[in-house]
């Protein structure tokens, strides 16, 4: 039989590595808290992995974030062999110049799916990647801020088998992901369901700085809050449709004395494009030189 494991007291290691193992589904509940951050000052927080056969299911939170002064954060990485994923805050963050840890959610399964329902939080190179085998759901309080250079990578119907959920993205109004904003170049943003079963994506906030926002549905794309991409390109492919709300407007403008040219647009669709929102390349001002297209 498949043996369940339930958190319902605070698990902190004080630095070291945590790793749940178990055959069934893994669950936190009430102050199930999961910590790993140091009990060092500038000390690295541990590693905490979590794999389960069945669900992840953790209303509480999970961080490996960096301690006073300057610690590095550690990496959360969670597996499913045949289950989704469900969390409320994953925080892989670095304290003051520690580096950020990655954030990794695998959900197996054909109808596996992951479901975030609140912050995902990393910084320097830190990278945030979320696969489902089905579909992908941001709930209104959902969101990734990698306020770093780090990816952000969101995919799902990551193996094209069709599940019961859609296979595709549905990011809830209120929800965003900001790869990054600043006066560095951050990591890019990109949103996949692709192949036969690849479902529509639903896309809200998505904010990056001089990096790509790329947009790739094995159905339809809906645009309902804006993109920009700080001077980056942004490409949006869809199989049938492609919409955008007023509120969805799409900018690749360049910070202003970036010295940076505005990224390119590309919208493919194959049925049919429809664009409420608007459309912005403009160069951005530079020392008050003027636009630099």
């Amino acid at each position: 039989t498949n043996q369940n494991l339930v958190i319902n007291a605070a698990l902190n290691s004080g630095g070291g590595a945590i790793d749940l193992d178990a055959a069934g589904n893994i669950t936190s509940i009430g102050a199930g808290s999961i910590t790993s951050t140091s009990n060092q000052a500038d000390g690295t927080s541990g590693l905490i992995e979590i794999d389960a056969g069945g669900q992840v299911n953790l209303a509480a939170s999970v961080s490996t974030a960096g301690n006073a002064t300057n610690g590095d954060a550690n990496n959360i990485l969670i597996t499913t062999v045949n289950g989704s994923i469900n969390v409320v805050a994953l925080d892989a963050s670095g304290l003051g110049t520690g580096a950020g840890g990655d954030v990794s959610l695998d959900a197996n399964g054909v109808n596996a799916d992951i479901t975030l329902g609140g912050a995902v939080l990393t910084n320097g190179a830190g990278t945030v990647n979320l696969s489902a085998q089905d579909a992908i759901v941001f709930d209104a309080t959902g969101n990734v801020n990698a306020a770093g250079t780090g990816n952000v990578s969101v995919t799902a119907n990551a193996i094209d088998a069709g599940g019961d959920s859609g296979a595709g993205i549905n990011m809830v109004a209120g929800s965003f992901i900001n790869a990054g904003t600043g006066t560095v170049a951050s990591g890019l943003i990109l949103l996949q369901s692709t192949g036969t079963n690849g479902g529509s994506i639903v896309a809200q906030q998505l904010t990056t700085r001089s990096n790509s926002i790329q947009i790739n549905s094995g159905a339809g794309i809906n645009v309902q809050q804006a993109l920009a991409s700080g001077g980056g390109a942004v490409d949006l492919d869809a199989v049938t449709t492609i919409n955008s709300s007023a509120t969805g407007t799409i900018t690749t403008t360049a910070a202003a004395n970036s010295g940076a040219a505005s990224g390119s647009l590309t919208i493919n669709a194959s049925t049919s494009i429809d664009l409420d929102g608007n459309l912005v390349t403009a160069g951005a001002n530079h020392n008050g030189a003027g636009a630099t297209a």
